[in-house]
């Protein structure tokens, strides 16, 4: 439970992006100080070298002197002491010299012993590094061609080592200074640019549930735009969904009523029905009437459903051939009633969409077709595909739209045979609603059977064209399926 609570636990963009920036800017500041004292470091060698050289040069000018006042023939134990004594002041422990007569005789030192060999190589000018009482000595040899003399000065390597010194003290106290200068106004900037956020939350938490305008946040920063895009589109699809809700509502209760009304007043006259046979035909109508609002419930519903799809839900992979034959066999048993031939010619075309928005559409149109046609006609359904446009023709011999009405007919609730067929009206409708999800186009012309043609329009939808299949799917006959391959299968049911 705890760990539970500790995933879920918020964290602060701000907290996040301010300790970011401090551990970049503290590598970078160890980066910098650690260049810094590597050149340091270098730069002191460098110094320390020039001053090697410098005492070389010094002691080689005055070991002349001193050699003549120690005397050629004075024991090699007495220089040694001597030459101590006289650089204890002015060296200390931190330098040791030698000086070598060009015949490799040991002519003056500070250190060692008589037996002591050279700290360098003889002979020549250079610097060198020598391991010396179990520490390392930097050794600068300067040869004199002209005195026959060489001279050998080494100095302590942990001499020449960078420290921080008072002043580096300071230094590094200066630098935390800065390092508050510029943290202080960092986060009072980034306060500032997180500032968009805050007004944004602001905004939807003091929002009532209906409030769906816009949101209008000032100088709306680059990388908030296409959030703030996002909810204002959002606000727009829930506005529009709230606004089908109540239009729906209010259509739906408007056209219950009067079905409801009928069914109340049947249920009356059945009740004070005198005889038997009155009674019956009254309660044969009342049935009619519930199926009727049973069918009007169902096509609300499947209004209501088809409304809610959204466009980015339309992205499955719908093969027409089998919704098609789905929606044959649904309006089969009723086209056998009345007699009437459903003939299909199928491409074998798929169509990235909604699944049951696009059966739903296509039984309604079959539905519609097989309704209005007289007994023994023919009805029609066609697939094709060009230049990635998938058409669906339905052409039936029927009594056909007048031109003025082909419009008006897609409204919800529109009915123009009302004697001739019960129906909501709500068919092309969902028709309408499922193409317009579908960015299709739909359209009413006159049909070479007499009746009336449907054209409804995919664009830029085709995913696949697997091959054309044609069959007949007339009155008493076995409904007819097609399997994934396109092979055609008898089905009895």
């Amino acid at each position: 439970m705890n760990d539970s609570l500790e995933a879920k636990r918020p964290w602060s963009m701000q907290t996040q992006l301010v300790a970011i920036a401090l551990a970049i800017t503290f590598l970078a500041w160890f980066a910098g100080v650690t260049v810094m004292a590597h050149m340091s470091q270098l730069e002191a060698e460098k110094l320390h070298d020039h001053e090697l050289k410098e005492v070389a040069t010094l002691l080689l000018s005055l070991s002349g002197h001193e050699i003549e006042e120690i005397g050629a023939n004075t024991p090699i134990e007495a220089r040694i002491i001597n030459g101590r004594a006289d650089s204890q002041e002015a060296l200390g422990d931190d330098y040791r010299y030698q000086v070598w007569a060009s015949d490799g005789r040991l002519l003056l030192t500070n250190f060692g012993t008589s037996s002591t060999g050279p700290m360098a190589r003889l002979g020549q000018t250079g610097y060198s590094w020598l391991q010396m009482d179990g520490e390392p000595w930097r050794v600068y040899s300067l040869h004199s061609s002209e005195r026959k003399q060489e001279i050998e000065v080494a100095e302590r390597a942990t001499t020449r080592v960078w420290t921080f010194g008072p002043w580096n003290g300071r230094l590094l106290v200066l630098t935390l200074v800065s390092l508050l200068v510029v943290l202080l106004p960092g986060l009072l900037l980034l306060r500032r640019l997180l500032r968009p956020l805050r007004d944004i939350a602001e905004d939807l938490r003091a929002r009532s549930p209906m409030k769906l305008e816009p949101l209008r946040i000032d100088r709306t920063p680059h990388e908030l735009t296409p959030v703030v895009a996002s909810l204002n589109a959002l606000f727009d699809r829930v506005s529009a969904a709230i606004r089908r809700e109540s239009a729906f509502t209010g259509l739906a209760a408007h056209e219950l009523r009067t079905p409801l009304a009928n069914l109340r007043i049947l249920a009356e006259a059945a009740r004070h029905a005198g005889d038997e046979s009155k009674r019956d035909q009254i309660l044969d109508e009342l049935v009619g009437s519930v199926d009727r609002c049973a069918r009007m419930q169902n096509q609300l519903l499947t209004l209501s459903r088809v409304d809610a799809v959204h466009s980015a839900e339309t992205n499955e992979t719908v093969d027409l051939t089998e919704v098609v034959m789905e929606a044959i066999s649904d309006v089969l048993p009723e086209a056998r009633s009345r007699q009437t031939k459903l003939v299909s010619q199928l491409d074998g075309s798929a169509i990235s969409g909604h699944r049951f928005g696009v059966m739903t559409m296509l039984r309604n149109l079959l539905g519609n077709a097989v309704r209005y046609t007289p007994s023994g006609g023919r009805v029609e359904i066609s697939t094709s595909t060009e230049d990635g446009q998938v058409t669906v023709r339905i052409d039936d011999s029927g009594p056909g739209v007048p031109h003025a009405d082909r419009e008006r007919v897609f409204g919800r609730f529109v009915r123009l045979q009302r004697d001739q067929e019960s129906g909501a009206g709500l068919g092309l409708s969902i028709v309408r609603a499922v193409a317009a999800s579908h960015g299709a186009d739909v359209t009413l012309h006159d049909s070479p059977l007499g009746g009336l043609r449907v054209v409804v329009r995919f664009v830029g939808r085709a995913m696949s064209q697997a091959g054309a299949i044609a069959y007949p799917a007339g009155a008493g006959e076995a409904p007819l399926a097609v399997d994934t391959v396109g092979r055609l299968n008898p089905s009895h049911s």
